[in-house]
């Protein structure tokens, strides 16, 4: 599953250039959302309701792969350099390596640990989670255009389809892996592709409105996304 995450954002990044140059988009804008979909806020409850936790436990390894790609290569493409420099700049690297080290030196069961700071029966949960941030953040975005981002919004769906059964005729994938991945190349534009935008000055506005667009109209589809991720696992 990690390989086929690689090879997804691998797919996209090459196709999705050259579709962008075609219909004369610029990429250093619109390449990025392309590439990276929102396999966690959207992605993660999606293959916990079509698959349940076997579905759950798959698309957790494409997002955590994804992870640590978007704050690598993604920073690539939106800054328009590829220099190992600012990668080596980039705080979320050494925390999720810290995190990490930490974890498995301790021998600390995450999942435990999580479960033993449960809130008590009954308590509202006010803190605000990685869900509720993504739709905040979503609700605030504006869209500033229609026509082009919508255009790429079909193209990238048109694509998806034609990635995820590449992929999983390529790996041989079978059963609920072969959902997963049709659902992860389906999925809008992260919202963190608009954090992006703003940091390194991508158009911003155009992002955000290919964001809200992706985003609306996969939800849209959802009545036919899912029965088409279960057709694809041959359930």
């Amino acid at each position: 599953m990690a390989l086929a995450s690689v090879l997804l954002m691998l797919s996209f990044l090459g196709i999705g250039w050259v579709m962008l140059r075609a219909v004369r988009l610029p990429t250093g804008v619109y390449l990025p959302p392309v590439v990276f979909g929102n396999l966690g806020n959207l992605g993660l409850p999606l293959n916990l309701f079509a698959f349940g936790d076997a579905g759950l436990e798959l698309a957790l390894i494409m997002f955590a792969t994804q992870s640590v790609l978007f704050f690598t290569i993604h920073f690539w493409l939106m800054s328009g350099q590829a220099s190992p420099l600012r990668m080596l700049k980039t705080p979320h690297i050494y925390a999720i390596a810290a995190a990490a080290l930490a974890f498995t030196l301790t021998d600390t069961n995450a999942a435990r640990l999580a479960d033993q700071h449960d809130r008590p029966a009954g308590r509202p949960d006010d803190s605000p989670d990685a869900d509720h941030a993504g739709c905040v953040s979503l609700m605030r975005m504006k869209v500033v255009a229609f026509a082009r981002p919508l255009l790429v919004v079909v193209l990238r769906l048109v694509l998806g389809f034609a990635v995820a059964f590449g992929l999983c005729e390529l790996l041989g994938l079978e059963g609920v892996a072969r959902g997963v991945v049709t659902i992860a190349c389906c999925m809008p534009g992260a919202v963190f592709n608009y954090l992006a935008a703003v940091k390194f000055d991508r158009a911003p506005g155009e992002v955000a409105s290919y964001i809200v667009l992706s985003t609306v109209v996969v939800l849209l589809l959802l009545p036919a996304l899912v029965p088409l991720a279960w057709w694809m696992a041959g359930q």
